[in-house]
């Protein structure tokens, strides 16, 4: 009798393995044909951390949850086409999710306005990585100055940029382990959709240890902690805008920094930070006799509602050609030659 139930039970735990066997096979099946995954995918670095794959067209979360517009990734994991054959020059311009584009199309991002606006005989990369520091834009460079050889390098510092400071090396080694962790689960195209889910909904149910980011900031509560918060991670900073400096200049590369503040792009601005940090780092770059220009003037010629994407904040088609204008004036002054002014007149928000 026991011999009899014990067999039972087994057939029917085989059959219920079985079963979710053939579920997963067939939900495998059904997400490969009708539902892949199209979000962006990152590769481990070993300095930065993570940075976009190459050869994709992918799309990012808004900060409301919804699917951003697709990004055309290059084989160089720069966002955009690759290099013309008959481009002899090339600008390589580095930043964080502003510079990459989250939010707009591929020819709406300021990086390939300017592409446009300085002629085919010079190729504009767009190095934007979403979630990067200064430390980060820093080891791009150092990993693509001698293959790409930039006769301009352009670093494009969003103000909360100062706040991505490098982790110490215990939370990289944890960030590392629940990344390889995650590549792992993501091999299958129906794990990847259930890892997704589970990143969208782990920090609402209060588990955002357990999902893997890239450039958290943990912005301080307190007006003046914020403002010392900025302030050293500018400082932090410095050095780093000073190696990238001579990094560019042994490839014959002049160096320009672009400065984005809040105020006059965004709403519940800091009184008086960006001017604290423009000032500071205006005085740094005329020091180290590094060009310098902020997008801030620019901005403050539309209204606030036009420059960032609603539930999301990240710019909009015009804030992008507005700071388009903005560099291209200011490369203008530095030599480039600008075969097609940027026009912001008639842009679409």
């Amino acid at each position: 009798m026991r011999t009899s139930l014990a067999r039972t039970a087994m057939l029917a735990l085989a059959s219920a393995g079985l079963s979710v066997a053939g579920m997963a096979v067939l939900g495998e099946t059904a997400c490969r044909l009708f539902w892949p995954d199209r979000e962006l995918i990152y590769q481990d670095d070993p300095v930065a951390l993570a940075r976009v794959a190459p050869s994709q067209t992918s799309f990012t979360r808004m900060g409301d949850g919804s699917p951003s517009p697709f990004a055309t990734v290059n084989a160089e994991g720069f966002r955009g086409p690759e290099r013309p054959r008959d481009a002899s020059r090339t600008l390589l311009v580095l930043g964080d999710s502003f510079t990459f584009g989250v939010g707009v199309q591929d020819e709406q991002t300021f990086a390939a306005r300017l592409d446009r606006a300085i002629g085919p005989q010079t190729h504009v990369w767009n190095g934007g990585q979403p979630g990067y520091g200064v430390w980060q834009m820093q080891a791009t460079l150092d990993r693509v100055s001698d293959v790409l050889r930039p006769d301009r390098v352009i670093v494009v510092i969003w103000q909360g940029d100062f706040l991505r400071q490098p982790p110490p090396p215990s939370e990289k080694q944890a960030f590392l382990r629940k990344s390889r962790a995650m590549k792992t689960l993501k091999k299958s195209v129906l794990l990847t959709h259930l890892v997704r889910l589970w990143e969208r909904a782990a920090p609402r149910l209060g588990l955002g240890g357990a999902v893997v980011h890239l450039g958290e900031t943990q912005v301080p509560a307190d007006p003046q902690a914020l403002i010392d918060a900025h302030r050293r991670g500018l400082e932090a900073d410095l050095p780093r805008l000073r190696a990238m400096h001579g990094r560019s200049g042994e490839s014959g590369a002049e160096l320009l920094l672009v400065f984005w503040p809040r105020e006059s792009f965004a709403d519940r601005a800091e009184p008086g930070l960006a001017a604290l940090l423009e000032g500071e780092l205006g005085r740094f770059a005329e020091a180290e006799g590094i060009a310098f220009v902020s997008v801030q003037p620019a901005m403050a010629t539309a209204k606030l509602s036009d420059l960032g994407i609603p539930g999301d904040g990240h710019p909009t088609a015009l804030a992008h050609c507005l700071a388009a204008q903005r560099i291209a004036a200011a490369i203008a002054g530095l030599g480039e030659t600008i075969v097609e002014p940027v026009r912001c007149d008639h842009e679409q928000l």
